[in-house]
């Protein structure tokens, strides 16, 4: 897989969400994107928690929202401690 397509398919869902994909496909672009996670990608970062965050709210409900928040939270303060060391 390359770095950039993932990416820029990723960055697609984020802001130019289209109804017709499905929640798998949705699921699959995020975890895809976080292969390419690091400890010092401030928008990375964010963006993969918002990613979580917005798969959680549209597709899962009840207890299985739990994990999903948690990668949420998870990503958000990764961004966070990086925004704040620079």
């Amino acid at each position: 897989m390359n770095r950039e397509n993932v990416l820029n398919e990723f960055n697609n869902f984020l802001f130019y969400y289209k109804n017709d994909l499905s929640n798998e496909k949705l699921l699959q672009i995020i975890k895809n994107a976080e292969m390419f996670a690091d400890d010092n990608n401030i928008k990375l970062n964010y963006n993969l928690g918002v990613g979580f965050r917005n798969y959680c709210s549209w597709f899962i409900r009840g207890d299985e929202r739990i994990l999903y928040l948690e990668k949420t939270n998870k990503y958000f303060e990764k961004a966070y401690l990086i925004a704040k060391k620079t």
